[in-house]
Protein backbone atom coordinates (compact mmCIF):
# COMPACT_ATOMS: atom_id res chain seq x y z
CA UNK A 1 0.00 0.00 0.00
CA UNK A 2 2.84 2.41 0.82
CA UNK A 3 4.35 1.79 -2.62
CA UNK A 4 1.11 2.73 -4.41
CA UNK A 5 0.66 5.73 -2.15
CA UNK A 6 4.18 6.93 -2.96
CA UNK A 7 3.52 6.51 -6.69
CA UNK A 8 0.21 8.37 -6.39
CA UNK A 9 1.78 11.24 -4.47
CA UNK A 10 4.58 11.47 -7.01
CA UNK A 11 2.02 11.77 -9.80
CA UNK A 12 0.20 14.48 -7.88
CA UNK A 13 3.41 16.44 -7.55
CA UNK A 14 3.97 16.17 -11.30
CA UNK A 15 0.39 17.22 -12.02
CA UNK A 16 0.52 20.09 -9.58
CA UNK A 17 2.04 22.72 -11.81
CA UNK A 18 0.64 25.37 -9.45
CA UNK A 19 2.10 23.85 -6.31
CA UNK A 20 3.91 26.27 -4.05
CA UNK A 21 7.58 25.40 -3.43
CA UNK A 22 8.47 23.55 -0.24
CA UNK A 23 9.07 25.83 2.71
CA UNK A 24 9.93 24.67 6.23
CA UNK A 25 7.58 27.25 7.70
CA UNK A 26 4.68 25.02 6.60
CA UNK A 27 5.98 22.16 8.73
CA UNK A 28 7.54 18.75 8.01
CA UNK A 29 4.31 17.30 6.57
CA UNK A 30 4.13 19.85 3.75
CA UNK A 31 4.77 18.12 0.45
CA UNK A 32 4.16 14.70 1.99
CA UNK A 33 0.71 14.88 3.55
CA UNK A 34 -0.66 18.12 2.11
CA UNK A 35 0.17 20.83 -0.36
CA UNK A 36 -1.12 24.28 -1.29
CA UNK A 37 -2.31 25.30 -4.77
CA UNK A 38 -3.21 28.62 -6.37
CA UNK A 39 -6.07 28.63 -8.87
CA UNK A 40 -6.56 30.92 -11.89
CA UNK A 41 -8.23 33.52 -9.68
CA UNK A 42 -5.23 33.67 -7.34
CA UNK A 43 -7.09 31.89 -4.53
CA UNK A 44 -5.20 29.48 -2.27
CA UNK A 45 -6.48 25.93 -1.82
CA UNK A 46 -5.17 23.31 0.57
CA UNK A 47 -5.10 19.78 -0.75
CA UNK A 48 -4.91 17.01 1.83
CA UNK A 49 -3.71 13.72 0.39
CA UNK A 50 -2.82 12.03 3.67
CA UNK A 51 -5.85 9.84 2.98
CA UNK A 52 -6.56 8.87 -0.62
CA UNK A 53 -10.05 8.47 -2.18
CA UNK A 54 -11.24 4.87 -1.97
CA UNK A 55 -14.28 5.24 -4.25
CA UNK A 56 -15.80 7.63 -6.78
CA UNK A 57 -17.47 9.94 -4.27
CA UNK A 58 -16.72 13.53 -5.15
CA UNK A 59 -16.24 12.91 -8.85
CA UNK A 60 -17.99 15.46 -11.06
CA UNK A 61 -19.44 14.82 -14.50
CA UNK A 62 -19.55 17.29 -17.34
CA UNK A 63 -18.16 18.09 -20.75
CA UNK A 64 -15.92 20.49 -22.62
CA UNK A 65 -17.24 23.38 -24.70
CA UNK A 66 -15.48 25.33 -27.42
CA UNK A 67 -15.77 29.00 -28.38
CA UNK A 68 -14.21 30.66 -31.42
CA UNK A 69 -13.16 34.31 -31.45
CA UNK A 70 -11.76 36.31 -34.37
CA UNK A 71 -11.52 39.96 -35.32
CA UNK A 72 -14.70 39.42 -37.32
CA UNK A 73 -16.88 38.34 -34.39
CA UNK A 74 -17.03 40.17 -31.06
CA UNK A 75 -19.33 37.52 -29.62
CA UNK A 76 -18.09 33.96 -29.40
CA UNK A 77 -19.09 31.41 -32.01
CA UNK A 78 -19.98 28.09 -30.39
CA UNK A 79 -18.26 25.13 -32.02
CA UNK A 80 -20.11 21.83 -31.63
CA UNK A 81 -18.52 18.47 -32.38
CA UNK A 82 -20.83 16.49 -34.72
CA UNK A 83 -21.81 12.98 -33.65
CA UNK A 84 -21.44 11.73 -37.23
CA UNK A 85 -18.66 12.11 -39.80
CA UNK A 86 -19.66 15.67 -40.69
CA UNK A 87 -16.95 18.36 -40.49
CA UNK A 88 -17.24 21.50 -38.38
CA UNK A 89 -18.27 24.48 -40.50
CA UNK A 90 -17.49 27.96 -39.16
CA UNK A 91 -18.70 31.27 -40.57
CA UNK A 92 -15.91 33.25 -38.87
CA UNK A 93 -12.81 31.05 -39.14
CA UNK A 94 -10.12 32.36 -41.50
CA UNK A 95 -7.85 29.56 -42.73
CA UNK A 96 -5.16 32.09 -43.68
CA UNK A 97 -4.62 32.99 -40.02
CA UNK A 98 -2.95 31.10 -37.20
CA UNK A 99 -5.02 29.11 -34.72
CA UNK A 100 -4.51 29.60 -30.98
CA UNK A 101 -6.28 27.22 -28.59
CA UNK A 102 -6.47 28.27 -24.91
CA UNK A 103 -7.38 26.00 -21.99
CA UNK A 104 -7.91 27.31 -18.45
CA UNK A 105 -6.76 25.46 -15.36
CA UNK A 106 -8.12 23.98 -12.15
CA UNK A 107 -10.96 25.82 -10.40
CA UNK A 108 -11.45 28.13 -13.37
CA UNK A 109 -13.45 28.64 -16.55
CA UNK A 110 -13.52 30.30 -19.95
CA UNK A 111 -14.72 33.58 -18.42
CA UNK A 112 -11.70 33.87 -16.14
CA UNK A 113 -10.24 37.36 -16.41
CA UNK A 114 -6.83 36.18 -17.61
CA UNK A 115 -8.38 33.98 -20.32
CA UNK A 116 -10.48 36.81 -21.75
CA UNK A 117 -7.62 39.32 -21.46
CA UNK A 118 -5.22 36.91 -23.14
CA UNK A 119 -7.67 36.35 -25.99
CA UNK A 120 -8.13 40.12 -26.42
CA UNK A 121 -4.37 40.74 -26.45
CA UNK A 122 -3.86 38.08 -29.12
CA UNK A 123 -6.56 39.57 -31.35
CA UNK A 124 -5.22 43.09 -30.88
CA UNK A 125 -1.72 41.92 -31.75
CA UNK A 126 -2.52 39.72 -34.73
CA UNK A 127 -5.37 38.63 -36.95
CA UNK A 128 -5.78 35.13 -35.55
CA UNK A 129 -8.36 32.48 -34.80
CA UNK A 130 -8.70 31.88 -31.06
CA UNK A 131 -10.55 28.89 -29.62
CA UNK A 132 -11.18 28.83 -25.87
CA UNK A 133 -11.74 25.43 -24.27
CA UNK A 134 -14.22 25.62 -21.39
CA UNK A 135 -13.99 22.50 -19.22
CA UNK A 136 -15.13 24.25 -16.03
CA UNK A 137 -17.75 21.57 -15.29
CA UNK A 138 -14.86 19.19 -14.67
CA UNK A 139 -12.19 21.63 -13.48
CA UNK A 140 -14.30 23.31 -10.79
CA UNK A 141 -13.88 20.43 -8.35
CA UNK A 142 -12.32 20.85 -4.88
CA UNK A 143 -10.98 17.28 -5.16
CA UNK A 144 -7.93 17.95 -7.32
CA UNK A 145 -7.24 14.35 -8.44
CA UNK A 146 -10.66 14.10 -10.11
CA UNK A 147 -10.03 17.28 -12.10
CA UNK A 148 -6.57 16.00 -12.98
CA UNK A 149 -8.01 12.71 -14.21
CA UNK A 150 -10.43 14.63 -16.46
CA UNK A 151 -7.64 16.30 -18.45
CA UNK A 152 -7.16 13.23 -20.64
CA UNK A 153 -10.85 13.18 -21.61
CA UNK A 154 -10.90 16.93 -22.32
CA UNK A 155 -7.71 16.58 -24.35
CA UNK A 156 -9.33 13.86 -26.44
CA UNK A 157 -12.41 16.02 -27.02
CA UNK A 158 -10.24 18.96 -28.07
CA UNK A 159 -8.26 16.68 -30.38
CA UNK A 160 -11.50 15.49 -31.97
CA UNK A 161 -12.57 19.11 -32.41
CA UNK A 162 -9.35 19.90 -34.29
CA UNK A 163 -9.68 16.77 -36.43
CA UNK A 164 -13.28 17.61 -37.35
CA UNK A 165 -12.36 21.24 -37.93
CA UNK A 166 -9.52 20.33 -40.28
CA UNK A 167 -11.92 18.41 -42.56
CA UNK A 168 -13.43 21.67 -43.79
CA UNK A 169 -10.72 24.19 -42.89
CA UNK A 170 -7.01 24.36 -43.60
CA UNK A 171 -5.26 24.88 -40.27
CA UNK A 172 -2.32 27.24 -40.59
CA UNK A 173 0.06 26.98 -37.61
CA UNK A 174 -1.64 25.50 -34.55
CA UNK A 175 -0.53 26.81 -31.14
CA UNK A 176 -1.95 25.12 -28.02
CA UNK A 177 -1.80 27.14 -24.78
CA UNK A 178 -2.79 25.86 -21.34
CA UNK A 179 -2.54 27.08 -17.76
CA UNK A 180 -2.17 24.73 -14.79
CA UNK A 181 -4.14 21.56 -15.56
CA UNK A 182 -5.05 23.21 -18.86
CA UNK A 183 -1.44 22.57 -19.90
CA UNK A 184 -2.10 18.86 -19.39
CA UNK A 185 -5.26 19.19 -21.50
CA UNK A 186 -3.20 20.71 -24.30
CA UNK A 187 -0.56 18.01 -23.96
CA UNK A 188 -3.18 15.30 -24.40
CA UNK A 189 -4.66 17.25 -27.31
CA UNK A 190 -1.31 17.19 -29.06
CA UNK A 191 -1.01 13.48 -28.31
CA UNK A 192 -4.38 12.45 -29.73
CA UNK A 193 -5.02 14.82 -32.64
CA UNK A 194 -4.16 13.94 -36.23
CA UNK A 195 -3.57 17.63 -36.94
CA UNK A 196 0.01 18.92 -36.99
CA UNK A 197 0.59 20.92 -33.81
CA UNK A 198 3.32 23.50 -34.25
CA UNK A 199 3.68 24.64 -30.65
CA UNK A 200 2.44 23.82 -27.14
CA UNK A 201 2.86 26.34 -24.31
CA UNK A 202 2.29 25.54 -20.64
CA UNK A 203 1.72 28.51 -18.33
CA UNK A 204 2.43 28.58 -14.61
CA UNK A 205 1.09 31.36 -12.43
Amino acid sequence: MNFFKDVFLSLLCLLGSNALPYDNEYGPDYGNEWIMFIDDKGMNHTMDFSTLPTDDRGIMFGDAYFYLYTRQNNESEILNIPDDDSPIISKNFNSSNELKVIAHGWYSGSNAEWVQNFKDIILRTEDANVIIVDWSELADNPIYPWSACSTRYVGKRTAKLLDKFSQANQLNYVHLIGHSLGAHVMGYTGMFTNVTVDRITGIKQ
